[in-house]
């Protein structure tokens, strides 16, 4: 099984599927009820930004989600890869550990950076990779345009509606060919309670916060730099003219904000514009096979990629070694 965990939801399914499934099968809210609460009923979430803050909540989660939904059965446990958050430190991952062979009865177990399995799910082993998260970015975003009272659903489908980028061809990246965007954002967007709200030239400022914070109305100057200036140094950083190459030539967007139409190519103009004109840039989209907006899910993909690579190599932590090396067994195997 391989499990992907996010603050907004967690996304599992079978790798044995991958790739003629190409999504996960299993897409839950990551929110439980609170055992502790008996009064009313109330919803927590085990994550948030990017890390657990409620580990018995986790397991619940997890635990329903592979015993309940993908059919794992007491004593027919199977193995478990799951893609870790970007910000778990290494104590984080020997927890994890700890729970799935304590808490799931796993057979084997791995984990992987969630940006690694990105790349992977492109077909890549080197890049870039910009991974957009509910509670950071979703939320930020959400706030400003004034959506964060509304259902969490909805409010995602109204800012992959009214995020926009226009296309252009300055500053070429050197890509094959950028990604199809619309004319421009849609006037309306119509609610899944049928109402219709107007879509305010707003959007095109929040839109442009997704590249560059500080360019908020109310922002800090100078806070937070444009991401095409973190990503410019980051190359400009790299050994040498191939490393370079192998980065820049593939930056992939990954998570929530990926849907936003327009989005990689327009990072790879402003990074491209950023550096020197002679070194490419460009946007990197997901393989023909994978459908329109798979790059949200791109984690869990390349997860069931490693997890065909992990078994056929035998490279699981097993209950031996957990029982002999104890949490740390995770470091053994899993970088």
């Amino acid at each position: 099984m391989v499990v992907d965990l996010g603050s907004h939801a967690i996304k599992a399914g079978r790798s044995v599927g991958y790739p003629s499934d190409t999504e996960p099968s299993v897409v839950l809210p990551c929110t439980v009820q609170d055992s502790r609460v008996t009064v009313v009923e109330k919803l927590v979430h085990p994550m948030h930004a990017g890390v657990v803050t409620d580990w018995e909540g986790l397991e619940t989660l997890l635990h329903y989600t592979l015993f309940e939904e993908l059919g794992w059965a007491p004593e027919q446990e199977g193995q478990l890869l799951v893609a870790d958050p970007v910000l778990s430190s290494r104590s984080d991952r020997e927890r994890l550990c700890q729970l799935a062979f304590e808490g799931l009865g796993v057979r084997g177990l791995f984990v992987a950076d969630q940006g690694v399995l990105s790349l992977y799910a492109a077909g890549k082993t080197s890049g870039l990779v910009v991974d957009y998260g509910l509670d950071k970015t979703g939320a930020w975003i959400g706030g400003w345009l004034g959506i964060l009272g509304r259902e969490r659903e909805a409010a995602e489908a109204l800012k992959l509606a009214c995020l926009w980028f226009p296309s252009g061809t300055s500053g070429a990246s050197g890509a094959p060919g950028e990604e199809a965007v619309p004319a421009g954002p849609p006037a309306t967007h119509t609610l899944p309670d049928g109402q219709t709200i107007e879509v305010e030239a707003v959007v095109r400022e929040a839109s442009a916060a997704l590249l560059d914070p500080g360019s908020l109305q109310g922002a800090t100057p100078g806070a937070v730099p444009p991401l095409a200036q973190l990503v410019a140094a980051m190359g400009a950083a790299l050994p040498d003219r191939e490393a370079r190459k192998g980065v820049l030539g593939s930056l992939f967007v990954a998570g929530g904000a990926a849907g936003v139409a327009g989005l990689g190519a327009a990072l790879a103009r402003e990074v491209h514009a950023a550096l020197p004109a002679a070194q490419a840039v460009a946007a990197l989209e997901p393989p023909d096979h994978m459908p329109r907006g798979a790059a949200r899910s791109a984690a869990w993909a390349g997860g069931a990629v490693l997890a065909k690579v992990v078994a056929a190599q035998e490279q699981w932590v097993t209950r031996g070694e957990y029982d002999e090396a104890g949490p740390g067994a995770v470091h053994m195997r899993c970088l």
